[in-house]
């Protein structure tokens, strides 16, 4: 009798072990679209044996795991590549999308509007006394203003579109730092009971893939089944069941992009390296994030801010120039009364002290000449005052109230304003120290940078203000020509013209933008093939599960037969004992 209970237990066993087998398989078909997820395979183990006479017979078969199928070495490489990928990926959209931007605006690219310009000034030239001339200056100076703001709140734009998203990554990051921490815990604790917890450890792979796809990074597994998760500078943000959380200084990063240029307080705020935008327990890690979070920041830094930073160099440049020519000139509208643009702070510090002057760094020490005239147009005065970088400005303003029928003096608003006797007009003949274009006194354009450049709001409202030349004689075009000579200058840093800087500006952004494509399918081709060779491991095959899955189920089916022929044979005993010779 035991040795036919023996035998119904080898059948059961049979019976229960491919029943779990069958569970694996299903568990596998069913998963065959889950992200991360690892086959199983059903490992089959003999059971012990047990000696009958002088034979031993097995005691069945078990399940003795249902293994993960898995290359921890490749899933680590894989997972470190994502997180490279994911860097390229997160530059090039950054740097595509400058680049869309910077692509031709609406009606012709800066380029065409910097000639349309510099033509009109020719036309001006041609005739100096043209009112439709001067119509058409004002026109094309608005639309080349316009253009270069619309520029420049697109790229703002493309800032703070990533803001809101690195701002989302932030919190995924410490929530996925935070699940792997406690992974951690459950997977040491499940081995020290002697299973082995598939389920967790995909989770597990499947967070540290998000994760280094976030950041970058690497990542190595303890004995225990933990793993230690560090940043690419090294620092350990998951060790064990401890993880440090991510912190973003979302003020700080706006202040260092937008406000670099915007900002007269934040103007000089440009070095990356010394702005903390992101901390790990008080560390600045800023240069050192990779993934999304890093390519994100990188293409800002490198591709936003450099094209915003050079757009700024090319405004300054076209404003400085073309008024350092305007403010000596005089158009048809006679000067009787000019007051500057720009407010004195301070009338006791000299001018290169002044809180808004424009362009202070190029202010200097020189002269500027006065000229008086008549009704006639004849000269009744002219006088040189010197201009020094260290006198108050107050006692600047007052050499020029000295000069014979010209009136000059700081208002009680700070404006700076210069008023002829009656019957009397001026002219800034010549300004060798930069004060009048540092204060915006018979300036084309107002500001020094993108965001604060207008065509001059005195100019707006009266196109006769318009300088053509620099004296009272019909035909005189001195002005309109030096400003027609710029265009053709090379006073941009790397010896080009304003339209040769624009266009190598926009041929260097299609040249990086191209460079780093490169790199993200290049990266791209290499995760690829890695997930390609990982799908043939741990893959799920649904061919092969159903194989897999008939066998089983054959087996089964015979482990079913055989526990109905031991039955049967149990019952033949149990029933015909004892009835012999009834």
């Amino acid at each position: 009798m035991s040795g036919l209970f023996g035998l119904l237990n080898v059948g059961v066993s049979s019976l229960l072990t491919y029943q779990r087998a069958m569970n694996t398989v299903s568990e596998n078909i069913s998963n065959v679209n889950t992200p991360g997820y690892a086959r199983r395979v059903p490992v089959f183990e003999e059971l012990p044996s047990f000696q009958s006479g002088r034979l031993y017979f097995s005691s069945g078969v078990d399940l003795k795991e249902a293994r993960r199928m898995a290359d921890l070495v490749l899933d680590r490489r894989l997972n470190v590549e994502n997180g490279n990928n994911s860097f390229w990926d997160a530059l090039n959209q950054v740097a595509s999308s400058v680049e869309t931007v910077m692509n031709e605006v609406a009606g012709g690219g800066i380029s065409n509007i910097l000639n349309d310009f510099f033509s009109a000034w020719q036309a001006l030239a041609t005739n100096p006394s043209g009112i439709t001339e001067r119509d058409q200056i004002v026109a094309n100076a608005t639309q080349f203003v316009e253009s270069i703001k619309d520029i420049d709140n697109s790229l703002k734009s493309v800032i703070e579109d990533g803001v809101d998203r690195i701002r989302g990554w932030i919190q995924d990051v410490n929530r996925i730092s935070a699940d792997i921490a406690k992974l951690n815990s459950a997977i040491k604790l499940s081995r020290s009971q002697g299973s082995v917890p598939n389920d967790l450890i995909d989770k597990l792979n499947g967070n540290l893939k998000e994760l280094m796809g976030l950041i970058g990074g690497y990542y190595y597994e303890k004995p225990d089944g933990m793993v230690q998760v560090f940043l690419p500078n090294g620092m350990a943000l998951v060790d064990g069941a401890n993880y440090r959380e991510l912190k973003f200084d979302e003020g700080a990063f706006i202040r260092k992009m937008i406000g670099i240029i915007g900002s007269n307080v934040f103007r000089n705020d440009v070095e990356y390296e010394n702005v903390p935008i992101l901390m790990v327990a008080n560390e600045d890690v800023t240069g050192s994030i990779g993934g999304k979070i890093g390519g994100t920041l990188k293409g800002f830094v490198d591709v936003v801010d450099e094209v915003r930073s050079r757009l700024n160099r090319l405004v300054s440049e076209i404003v400085y120039n073309v008024n350092r020519i305007h403010v000596t000139g005089m158009g048809l509208q006679k000067l009787d009364t000019v007051a500057s643009q720009v407010l004195v702070s301070d009338r006791l510090k000299p001018i290169n002290e002044q809180d808004n002057a424009y362009f202070k760094d190029r202010l200097t020490s020189g002269a500027i000449e006065v000229r008086i005239y008549n009704n006639k147009g004849e000269i009744v005065n002219a006088k040189t005052v010197t201009v020094s970088l260290d006198e108050p400005i107050d006692s600047l303003i007052k050499k020029f109230d000295l000069i014979d029928h010209l009136s000059a003096f700081i208002s009680s608003n700070g404006q700076i304003v210069f008023k002829s006797d009656p019957g009397y007009y001026f002219s800034f003949y010549s300004d060798t120290s930069g004060f009048l274009t540092s204060f915006g006194i018979n300036t084309f354009f107002v500001g020094d940078n993108v965001d604060n450049i207008d065509v001059s709001p005195v100019i707006k409202s009266n196109h006769l203000f318009v300088a053509s030349g620099r004296d009272f004689e019909s035909g005189d075009n001195s002005v309109a020509m030096d400003i027609v000579d710029l265009s053709n200058r090379k006073v941009m840093e790397g010896g080009f013209t304003f339209g040769q800087y624009y266009d190598n500006l926009v041929g260097q952004l299609g040249t990086t933008v191209k460079r780093i494509q490169g790199f993200y399918n290049d990266s791209k081709d290499l995760l690829d093939q890695l997930n390609t060779l990982r799908e043939s491991i741990s893959g799920v095959n649904i061919d092969e599960e159903f194989i897999n899955l008939l066998k089983y189920q054959r087996s089964f089916q015979a482990a079913s037969r055989y526990i109905t022929a031991v039955d049967e044979m149990l019952a033949m005993v149990v029933e015909r004992m004892g009835v012999v010779g009834r």
